[in-house]
């Protein structure tokens, strides 16, 4: 079995660790392949052994992809809302416009 943080996608593989984890990705003991982080996480860190080590996706931007490596592919705009961990941009409540003037 491979270490945990580490895939080891050759039967063939002399060391037990095998291959570093990439960024973006997690790889539990005995992966056979890098697992992607999921959308609204990411990760700029290499040898992640758990999907809790892919970090969330900070309030104001979204990540609406996987194994992103930095946080966030995009910000919110005006009239929109990314809470932590988001994974695509919310539109605001319903605004009232104010009659009158005030």
């Amino acid at each position: 079995n491979c270490t945990a943080g580490y895939y080891c996608d050759n039967v063939n593989l002399t060391s037990v660790a095998g291959k570093e984890c990439p960024m973006g990705f997690y790889c539990p003991a005995g992966t056979i392949s890098p697992i992607p982080c999921p959308k609204g996480t990411y990760s700029f860190l290499t040898a992640r052994p758990q999907s809790a080590n892919c970090s969330l996706c900070p309030a104001g931007k979204f990540c609406d992809q996987q194994n992103l490596t930095v946080p966030g592919v995009g910000d919110c705009l005006g009239g929109y809302y990314c809470s932590l961990g988001s994974t695509g941009p919310a539109p605001n409540g319903t605004v009232t416009k104010l009659v009158g003037g005030g």
